[in-house]
């Protein structure tokens, strides 16, 4: 095992084995094949070993988070919220050895790395002061004597699903919008991801939380996740592709819980004529390079107005010729390597398959001799095809089209299965607005990269991008409670 130590969660590992966190213990997972985790950026040397989990670890701790239900359910919403704010704290104090660990799992640039630390800390601060706000209506009843009130209650044991990209960000906003609701969770992280999730649910652990309310189960999804969505669960959010979402939708639905899905995208951007072309090429690059390309709301596709597109073509170039692959460890390297094997081959045959169908294909960067890392593409078409450049590719890819105008480049971002993200760059506040008005996303940029939100606005997408739910902001409430109604009759 590669030597770290004093990067590793304290109590989560077992002579080097990765064990399962269950109503309090961690214990060895019981099921048989064993999973190792690599550094992304030279997988020579595995981090960690796991057993997968059983279908019987996932009952056990079904039923440990249902054990603690009662309990968690019958605290205050500031007390629950004050669990949450200890972990703020204890993130912030431990960021540098998280955001290491981080680096070394899942493959990011340090320094993605420390601004995902301390994005999870201000999630859970975020998320922490909607319990200072109204949780339900008082409504006017046919009689004086009568108060008609409604208020959330806790759904019942929450199953979280998270993806790899964001291993310690995603699974945080999950679990904690499920965690102040008044929900006990079982979380299952991403197989390349285990120890970031072990970390947080230690952090969590140190902050105060009681024993049960969080459970975790490592090990493959295709076994655990179906074990997961059943009763006592009630429900369950998911992050992650759209084919493992479909199953989960379709499981969350014979078993009656209530299912959100985060599901992919092909991110848009339109470049009119009177953009800042110094701001516009810098907020691309770094949308469709940060984390390698590897985020849901990456920029995947440009749109440039052609009285501008020779110029802005020759910026992209420019800026993209500065690009250094290297270990996210590596101070002066810019992109790590993606997540996996399997995600590298994936990316070379989609690069491939749209570069036989465009004009001019461009890599850049020179790839190291280890490691999972490939040279991003700049993918050029003589015009837009749906079937061809319609779909999601994860990894650092840009695809170049030339449009007349701000009609035509909506029409063409919104030709997409996805509904994510989208930016527009102008100088024009009636063609911000215009697009925002006429573009099928949930997410809006003006001047910006796809990428990025805050931790108390909603996040979401329409289309095939999700199920229409939200999550951070008030709505992360709204999906993990239920509405009850209270008729306070006065006395007689």
């Amino acid at each position: 095992m590669t030597a770290t130590n004093g990067l590793m969660p304290a109590r989560a590992l077992a002579s080097g084995v990765l064990r399962n966190a269950i109503g309090g213990e961690w214990v060895t997972p019981s099921g048989g094949d064993l999973l190792i985790d690599r550094d992304p950026a030279d997988p020579r040397t595995p981090l960690v070993e796991s057993p997968s989990s059983s279908t019987e670890d996932a009952a056990a701790a079904l039923a440990a988070a249902e054990r603690a239900r009662p309990a968690w359910a019958g605290r205050s919403l500031i007390a629950r919220a004050a669990v949450l704010l200890r972990a703020a704290t204890l993130l912030r104090a431990r960021a540098p050895d998280v955001a290491h660990l981080l680096t070394m799992e899942e493959g990011k640039p340090l320094i993605e790395a420390l601004g995902e630390v301390e994005r999870t800390a201000e999630t859970f601060e975020a998320l922490a002061a909607l319990a200072y706000t109204p949780t339900g209506d008082v409504f006017a009843g046919h009689r004086t004597d009568q108060w008609v009130m409604s208020r959330r209650q806790p759904l019942g044991v929450a199953v979280v699903i998270a993806p790899w990209n964001f291993p310690l960000l995603i699974p945080a906003w999950k679990v904690g919008s499920a965690l102040l609701a008044g929900n006990p969770v079982v979380l299952k992280p991403a197989d390349p991801s285990p120890l970031v999730a072990a970390t947080l649910v230690e952090i969590l652990e140190d902050a105060g939380l009681p024993e049960g309310v969080l459970n975790v189960v490592f090990g493959r999804g295709a076994t655990v996740g179906p074990a997961l969505l059943r009763a006592p669960a009630t429900a369950v959010s998911f992050t992650g592709g759209n084919d493992a979402g479909a199953v989960v939708a379709r499981a969350a639905t014979e078993h009656h819980l209530k299912v959100q899905l985060e599901l992919g995208g092909n991110n848009s951007v339109l470049v009119l004529a009177d953009a800042d072309l110094d701001q516009t090429v810098a907020e691309i690059v770094a949308g469709a390079l940060s984390s390698s390309g590897q985020k849901c709301t990456a920029t995947q596709r440009v749109f440039v107005d052609v009285a501008i597109a020779r110029e802005l073509r020759e910026r992209l170039v420019t800026a993209l010729r500065s690009v250094r692959l290297g270990s996210g460890l590596d101070p002066i390297a810019t992109v790590g390597p993606l997540v996996s094997d399997k995600a590298r081959v994936e990316f070379e045959q989609a690069v491939a398959a749209l570069s036989a169908e465009a004009a001019r294909t461009t890599r850049f960067g020179e790839t190291p001799e280890h490691g999972y890392f490939v040279q991003p593409a700049l993918v050029e078409a003589e015009g837009w095809d749906r079937d061809v450049f319609g779909g999601e590719v994860f990894g650092p890819l840009l695809t170049l089209f030339e449009v007349e105008g701000l009609d035509e480049g909506i029409e063409h971002c919104n030709d997409t299965p996805f509904g994510l993200s989208a930016s527009v760059f102008t100088r024009s506040v009636r063609s911000a607005l215009a697009f925002a008005d006429g573009i099928e996303a949930g997410m809006v940029h003006v001047n910006s990269q796809t990428t990025g939100s805050e931790p108390h606005v909603p996040f979401g997408g329409v289309k095939r991008s999700s199920n229409y739910s939200r999550e951070l902001g008030r709505e992360s409430l709204d999906f993990f409670t239920q509405v009850q109604s209270v008729y306070l009759e006065g006395t007689p």
